[in-house]
């Protein structure tokens, strides 16, 4: 005991003194400044204990940084005031400048967790990005529209280098409570949001903040209108509430998968189902049935399972007749709105292919290009501003250059996470296989999804992409580097490597 302290001690000289003898000049030189003195030397203090902490305990910083990304409501940070700059900060934003410098240090002094990755996980990906970001030198841009690219992309590219320098065997195990802790408190707590019909959340971001208070349809409203509530948890959107969920049920599947409790690994995986179903995100449900029916076991099951599948929702349909669920899936009104969007979606692509209208443009020209309107859609199609489709809205916004750096991007990020999976199967290494079989399944919902909406402009889902896909690749570098040249190649296993089911084949 007295020995862990004497380990401790130094460590917390200089993670609290540090800090505390900086901010003392501080407050000395902003006396004159009263109150403001105070909250800068507080500011500096917390800022500087938080850097030490980034640096000092990079595994509980990587860990609060996942767990304020999927339970810190969006609209949680600081007011910094500079309007039309960043007037606002989200909390996973503080937590991320504090642990970038970090990283990056460890890294430029060789103390990373992970060996130098490969020039190619780097660039590729960074090339793609200048490609999405080209129509921004032709095309007028908002500040919205610069945030949500900066707040999406860049910032998520910034997050997949982290998460490649610092994901190891280790913390990739630890990685997966996480992200499986996250998806069952979202989905325990978009259950209880359905049972009552009320988040006091989103009520108060739909009172307190402008913007929002025109996306928001109050339970009040929905209940006039014999419409169906869905859970917004504490996201932006519903469909990107059943979109994070979603991506972190195959990490829930794994933890369920180790326990020797059955009856609570079913009650632990079901609960996120369960949030999936009255969350009601349609392009979520076809993503999840893909991404499980690319499995070879389920895919002899498939034509049966569908079968049975619209049996048991033919019946239920008819025992509660009227009721807005059953309407609103067997309505085809959805499904025709979404192939007009994509008609027009293409019709500005083909006019303005080089480089696209302009990121987040889509709602201001499209009534331009709409040409002849079904009478039963008339009224929606007024109101529509993307075209629910990652790749057609990118086209039509982005124009070729741009449709061209998203394919990139995605299919480069898939091929080499599918391609380091198969290396490590084949070098023994189940335990990080099953973890990179999981994320990339996690990606595929993330990109099948994305089908039928712009999971693109969501900017929780879109960094949780970019950080799977750069633990994935991390662990498939490692498990490269280890059957490397000068190191042998790996013995096989004493029996073949057996992946789970209920993801992406490998």
């Amino acid at each position: 005991m007295r020995r862990s302290l004497a380990h401790l001690t130094p460590r917390f000289s200089r993670m609290v003194g540090i800090p505390l003898a900086m901010a003392v000049p501080v407050a000395l030189l902003v006396l004159g400044m009263a109150e403001t003195g105070l909250l800068i030397s507080a500011l500096a203090m917390a800022g500087l204990a938080g850097a030490l902490l980034a640096g000092l305990a990079p595994t509980p910083a990587l860990c609060l940084q996942l767990l304020l990304l999927g339970l810190s409501p969006f609209f949680f940070g600081l007011d910094v005031g500079a309007r039309g700059i960043f007037p606002f900060i989200s909390a996973e934003e503080v937590l991320f400048a504090l642990i970038l410098p970090s990283v990056l240090l460890r890294a430029v002094t060789g103390r990373a967790r992970t060996a130098a990755p490969s020039p190619g996980l780097l660039f590729a990906p960074l090339a793609a990005i200048l490609l999405l970001a080209f129509g921004f030198l032709l095309n007028a841009a908002t500040y919205v529209a610069l945030r949500t690219f900066l707040e999406t992309v860049v910032l998520g590219y910034l997050l997949y280098l982290v998460f490649l320098l610092e994901t190891d065997s280790e913390r990739a195990v630890l990685f997966t409570r996480v992200l499986a802790l996250v998806g069952v408190l979202l989905a325990a707590g978009g259950l209880v949001e359905f049972a009552f019909k009320y988040n006091p959340l989103i009520e108060y971001a739909a009172k307190n903040l402008p913007d929002y208070k025109q996306l928001f349809i109050s339970p009040r409203l929905l209940q006039r209108l014999n419409a169906f509530y869905r859970p917004y948890v504490i996201f932006f959107h519903p469909s990107e509430a059943g979109t994070f969920v979603a991506m972190c049920v195959p990490f829930v599947y794994l933890c369920a998968k180790d326990m020797r409790n059955r009856v609570a690994a079913a009650a632990l995986l079901l609960l996120p189902l369960a949030f999936l179903v009255v969350n009601f995100t349609r392009g979520v449900w076809f993503a999840m049935a893909v991404v499980a029916l690319a499995h070879p076991r389920l895919r002899r099951w498939a034509v049966p399972l569908c079968l049975v599948g619209l049996s048991l929702l033919a019946a239920a349909s008819a025992m509660f007749e009227g009721h807005p669920f059953f309407d609103r899936v067997l309505a085809p009104r959805n499904l025709v709105m979404r192939f007009f969007y994509w008609g027009v979606a293409f019709r500005i692509f083909a006019d303005n292919m080089p480089a696209g209208i302009g990121y987040m443009n889509f709602k201001n020209v499209y009534t331009e290009h709409m040409g002849a309107v079904p009478m039963d859609i008339r009224s929606e199609v007024q109101t529509i501003k993307v075209a629910d489709n990652i790749f057609l809205t990118t086209a039509a916004e982005q124009g070729l250059v741009g449709l061209a750096g998203l394919l990139w991007l995605l299919g480069y990020l898939v091929w080499r996470v599918r391609t380091g999976m198969r290396r490590l199967v084949l070098g023994g290494r189940a335990c990080d296989a099953r973890f990179v079989q999981m994320a990339l399944a996690s990606m595929a919902i993330y990109v099948t999804a994305g089908l039928l909406a712009d999971l693109h402009f969501f900017t929780k889902v879109t960094r949780l992409f970019f950080i799977l896909a750069a633990m994935a690749l991390a662990l498939a570098e490692q498990g490269a580097s280890a059957s490397g040249p000068g190191q042998g190649t790996p013995a096989p296993p004493a029996a073949p490597a057996r992946l789970p089911q209920g993801g992406a084949t490998p």
